[in-house]
């Protein structure tokens, strides 16, 4: 389970995710400026806006595959869980009501973060 990096072109973020303590400590070394928490929960996210809307946006995350999840329901709840979190980061920088159209935009986003964090377990 490597780092992962993706841009969601659609939003203009750069998504990082890490699994092992070692790939969220090099994420934590490479981008200094986010001053990311350590990795010491089963999932964590962090979100760096800029100080322009033209700045960069990035979204970390950090599904702890050498923490104890339980089974693997427990690793989709975490995936799930720190999806949420991302979407709404993305939501709230482009100033859009997550609510707007019965929450299925944000549903939609949910849904594939959670996949593709998922799919980086594996």
């Amino acid at each position: 389970m490597a780092a992962q990096h993706h841009t969601l072109d659609i939003y203009g973020t750069h998504l990082h995710a890490a699994y092992t303590n070692r790939d969220w400590n090099q994420l934590r070394r490479q981008f200094r400026h986010a001053e990311l928490d350590k990795a010491n929960t089963l999932g964590l996210g962090a979100t760096y806006d800029g100080r322009d809307p033209h700045d960069q946006h990035h979204q970390w995350i950090w599904v702890g595959l050498n923490n104890h999840h339980g089974n693997p329901a427990e690793l989709i709840d975490t995936c799930a869980h720190e999806a949420t979190h991302a979407a709404l980061n993305i939501t709230h920088r482009h100033a859009f009501n997550p609510t707007a159209g019965n929450g299925e935009p944000l549903a939609y986003l949910v849904g594939w973060l959670t996949t593709w964090l998922h799919k980086g377990t594996q």
